[in-house]
């Protein structure tokens, strides 16, 4: 590729890994909660925390910047 379309298409890319190490991030974290929660045997089922449900959205959550 060449002229302009190169840099679009790198931006565009190294959009989309961070957003996937964003998303693997909340998993490994939601995964971590969970751990715990079944160690300490608390097994009862839970809903998602209203801030990840905005994230996931594309929102920010309150407070952050």
């Amino acid at each position: 590729m060449t002229g302009t379309a190169e840099p679009w298409m790198r931006g565009a890319v190294v959009g989309e890994r961070n957003r996937t190490q964003q998303e693997v991030a909340r998993a490994c974290g939601r995964l971590a909660d969970m751990v715990a929660r079944m160690a300490t045997g608390d097994l009862r089922p839970t809903l998602p925390h209203r801030q990840n449900e905005r994230e996931e959205q594309g929102g920010q959550a309150p407070g952050r910047v």
